[in-house]
């Protein structure tokens, strides 16, 4: 009688419970150790292209990536993002070329705008005092974005702050609301009495400084994203350059994954992965 077929889903399930009745018997049991080529050969007879298992072995050995504390005033938005790695001068100047050449810009040099303490807005500048680093940005419209590195140990803390109005909420959307009620009011002065003209400029001022915190709102929540988003980024690069090792190096120079070995254990509990471009019948052929 033909062996029996089995879809890809199947055969994930048959694997997870292999292994997890395994576990749970004889102690003695052999439990191997296997290098990520012979790990690809097996997933590439299960239907697994190989690099799908480089791919998972890359996500696997990143280092864990801890969640990023925040914090926010009136004015300005806080980040903090620990790092499970030293903090040297070689990995702090690749992270300050990489936002270098996220954030600068020449804008402001062109129409003559220049900052104390920096070569104009748009364009960055790097300071160190003692061990710990600081990275300053002003962008062309005046905001301001601050990232230190201080070193922990083994370890260093990413703090990130950013500017994101001159007075708090209420402020600002006051401030912004401002403008269009006093337009609002010279113009309908001279067009009607002071009292009706008065009235109609507060309500001017009160419709746009309620759009105005709701907008503000929203962009201070876009904001945080985006700065914790940048924590994570810094967190990952920083991660990967300090855990990275010379063979790690050289392997990937060369295009290929370092073989380290691997134990079943180190899999057995990975999620389903969903095919890619292959058939996941839920049936079982037999004949």
């Amino acid at each position: 009688m033909p062996a029996a077929q089995f879809s890809e889903e199947e055969i994930q399930h048959l694997f997870r419970r292999a292994a997890a009745l395994q576990a749970a018997g004889d102690e003695t049991s052999h439990r191997p150790r296997l290098s990520s080529t012979e790990l690809e050969a097996i997933a590439e007879q299960a239907g697994i292209a190989p690099r799908y298992v480089r791919e998972a072995i890359a996500e696997y050995q990143q280092p864990a990536i801890a969640e990023a504390e925040a914090e926010a005033s009136a004015t300005h938005i806080f980040i903090e993002q620990q790092v499970d790695a030293p903090l040297t001068d070689e990995v702090w100047d690749g992270i300050a070329s990489y936002l270098r050449l996220r954030y600068d810009t020449d804008l402001g040099d062109r129409f003559g705008m220049t900052h104390a303490g920096y070569t104009g807005y748009g364009k960055s500048a790097t300071e160190k005092s003692g061990s710990a680093r600081y990275w300053t940005h002003v962008s062309v419209m005046g905001i301001e974005t601050r990232v230190s590195a201080v070193p922990e140990g083994d370890q260093m803390r990413l703090m990130l702050s950013r500017r994101v109005g001159m007075g708090g909420p209420v402020v600002d959307a006051g401030l912004l609301g401002l403008l269009p009620a006093v337009l609002v009011f010279v113009f309908a002065s001279q067009a009607i009495a002071s009292l009706p003209a008065l009235l109609l400029a507060l309500v001017m001022f009160a419709g746009a400084t309620g759009l105005a915190h709701v907008a503000g709102s929203h962009w201070r929540t876009r904001q945080t994203k985006e700065l914790r988003e940048l924590a994570a980024t810094l967190a990952t690069r920083l991660g990967t350059t300090g855990t990275a090792s010379a063979s790690d190096a050289q392997a990937a120079a060369a295009g290929r994954t370092a073989d380290a070995d691997l134990s079943l254990d180190d899999f057995e509990e990975a999620p389903p992965v969903q095919g890619h471009g292959r058939s996941t019948e839920q049936r079982r052929s037999r004949e």
